[in-house]
């Protein structure tokens, strides 16, 4: 192999090489600006969850069940229900990987 054909050769692999290189930042970019979605959306959750605990506590704090009470466990029943569902569709969405063969 000549000079000039080793130097084009060793030139297309560079190329190649940046290419790669190139393509897998670009997939790592789109990775991290999907767990940073994720992170905001479990956090969300997790408040979520928080705000629904507090809001029993302040209810098994009273000494009797009002009519507002009332409406508010069915409003924590509810947004529990959403939240699970909320969670549920996202397992669905994204189920775990095929074991290797």
């Amino acid at each position: 192999m000549g000079f000039f054909n080793w130097l084009s050769v060793h030139r297309h692999l560079v190329s190649m090489e940046d290419n790669i290189l190139s393509v897998i930042g670009d997939f790592a970019n789109v990775v991290k600006a999907h767990h940073e979605v994720i992170k905001a959306g479990l956090l969300g959750v997790r408040g979520d969850i928080d705000g629904l605990k507090a809001r029993i506590e302040e209810l098994l704090q009273s000494e009797t069940i009002t009519e507002a009470d009332k409406a508010a466990l069915a409003e924590i029943l509810a947004d529990a229900g959403s939240i699970a569902d909320s969670i549920t569709t996202l397992d669905a969405e994204n189920p775990p990987p095929a074991p290797p063969a």
